[in-house]
């Protein structure tokens, strides 16, 4: 399977990448206004990834960079929360399309996101998930916190980063 991680990409892949967010979190409550992962294209780009499958967006992930770690919170405006010499890259949305999960795309783009985490000098990546502790954990992230947005169980992880 040939997959592509790109990163900054054109604006219908950006708009594929809103419908994805919404697909793949609305059933549980904690997707991301459109407008809010359009600015998080706008204020990060380079943090900003897609994976194509046949020409076809299949996943996608936002990220910033922040000052401090801190907990993430839904819907926060990038262009009052991204720093952009900041030394903490927040993940703040993943999502695989259901029909291509178990196919090692999550792992490409969390690879991807932590190679551009070490390009800006981070030391640490912060992120919060409602599903997949067990993926984050395998890729050496640890729980920091967890917390409830109304009846969904929300658990921030951290992963410190080295430098190679």
């Amino acid at each position: 399977m040939k997959v592509e991680i790109l990163e900054a990409p054109d604006l219908n892949d950006i708009e594929t990448a809103v419908e994805l967010e919404q697909v793949v979190f609305r059933p549980f409550g904690i997707n991301e206004a459109p407008e809010i992962v359009r600015q998080r294209n706008a204020v990060f780009p380079q943090g900003f990834i897609v994976a194509k499958f046949n020409e076809e967006v299949v996943a996608y992930a936002s990220s910033e960079l922040w000052a401090e770690a801190r907990s993430p919170k839904l819907s926060e405006d990038p262009k009052q929360s991204h720093v952009p010499n900041g030394e903490v890259m927040c993940i703040t949305s993943m999502a695989v399309r259901e029909d291509h999960r178990g196919n090692g795309i999550g792992t490409m783009i969390l690879q991807k996101l932590l190679s551009i985490a070490r390009d800006h000098t981070c030391h640490t990546v912060i992120l919060q998930t409602s599903r997949a502790k067990k993926f984050y954990e395998r890729n050496g992230f640890k729980l920091q916190d967890s917390q409830k947005n109304g009846e969904i169980a929300l658990e921030v992880m951290t992963r410190a980063i080295d430098a190679t």
